[in-house]
C-alpha cells in the first residue's frame, strides 16, 4: 500500500524538535525512530518502510495512533479520489491584467488572465471528514504554445466585484467539506509562462486560427491525488466577442471575453 511517508516523518520530528538527542540504551527519546516503533508495538524496519512510502493499513494506523493523527486514511495515496468530484461549466472569462479604460496605450500588452466562473468542488460524504486541496492548476491549448496557468484569488466578476479583477481574496490550501454540498468559488489564474502572454498577442492568435477550439486541462492537486477535467472553449465565439468588445468600446483591441464553458 502507498502512502504519504513525508506526513509521518514531518508528525515525528515535531516531537522530536521538542526533545533533542538520542536517548539512551532501552529508553530512546521522543520522536526518534526508536522511540515512535516501541509506541507503536511495530518494529523499526516497518516504521522505516512506511516512512518511505511504503506499509501495511495495520502498521500504519498503530503508527498515527501513537503520533496522534487522527486523519490516518488520508495518508494513504489516492485514498477517497472516488468521492471527489470537480467541474467548471458554467463561464471561462480572458482579460487583462490592468484596466483598459485608463491604460488605453498599454493594457494590450499586459499580463492575460484567465478566471473559471465558477469552479465547482464537492466531496461526497461517507469517506473522510474534510479534504486538503493543495493547489489548482490549468493549461490553455490550441494556440501555436500552451499557457501554463495556477491559481492566484478567489474574484468576483459581477457589478458587485471589487476593481477590475473583482479581487476577493488570495486563493491558499483549503479543507473542502465532505458533505454532499457543491462549493462554488471563481478562480482567477495567473500565468506560469515565462515570458507572459500578453493580451493583445492572445487577441491576435486567437483571430488567426483555423481550428474551432481551445482547451484548458485543470489539474485540482488534493494531499494524496490528483484530479484532472477539460473545459473547452469555442474559437468563433471568441471571435464575435472580441469584434463586439472593439464596436462597443470604440477600441483597437477588446476589454475582456467571457463566454459559455463546453464541458
Amino acid at each position: 500500500m502507498k502512502i504519504d511517508g513525508s506526513a509521518l516523518i514531518a508528525a515525528r520530528q515535531k516531537l522530536r524538535a521538542n526533545f533533542p538527542g538520542r536517548g539512551e540504551i532501552g529508553s530512546p527519546s521522543i520522536g526518534t525512530q526508536e522511540w515512535l516503533a516501541e509506541q507503536a508495538h511495530v518494529s523499526i524496519r516497518a516504521l522505516q518502510y512506511l516512512e518511505r512510502g511504503e506499509g501495511s493499513l495495520s502498521n500504519l494506523k498503530k503508527v498515527c495512533t501513537a503520533l496522534g493523527i487522527s486523519q490516518w486514511q488520508q495518508l494513504i495515496i489516492n485514498y477517497g479520489e472516488d468521492y471527489v468530484s470537480c467541474i467548471a461549466n458554467r463561464f471561462v472569462d480572458f482579460r487583462p491584467s490592468i484596466y483598459p479604460p485608463e491604460n488605453p496605450e498599454t493594457f494590450a500588452n499586459s499580463s492575460l488572465l484567465m478566471t473559471l466562473d465558477p469552479l465547482t468542488l464537492l466531496v461526497a460524504k461517507g469517506k473522510f471528514e474534510t479534504i486538503l486541496l493543495q493547489e489548482v492548476n490549468a493549461t490553455l491549448t490550441g494556440l501555436a504554445e500552451p499557457i501554463t496557468y495556477t491559481w492566484l484569488a478567489e474574484v468576483s466578476l459581477t457589478p458587485n466585484g471589487q476593481g477590475w479583477l473583482g479581487w476577493v481574496k488570495e486563493v491558499e490550501p483549503m479543507n473542502l467539506l465532505a458533505n454532499d454540498v457543491p462549493m462554488n468559488v471563481p478562480i482567477m489564474f495567473k500565468q506560469l509562462c515565462v515570458p507572459q502572454v500578453s493580451w493583445g498577442a492572445f487577441v491576435d492568435a486567437v483571430e488567426n486560427l483555423t481550428t474551432s477550439q481551445l482547451n484548458i486541462e485543470v489539474c485540482l492537486i488534493f494531499q494524496n491525488f490528483t484530479k484532472k477535467f477539460k473545459v473547452y472553449v469555442s474559437v468563433d465565439l471568441l471571435k464575435i466577442l472580441f469584434n463586439e468588445g472593439r464596436n462597443k468600446y470604440l477600441s483597437p483591441l477588446p476589454y475582456r471575453a467571457q463566454l459559455k464553458a463546453i464541458v
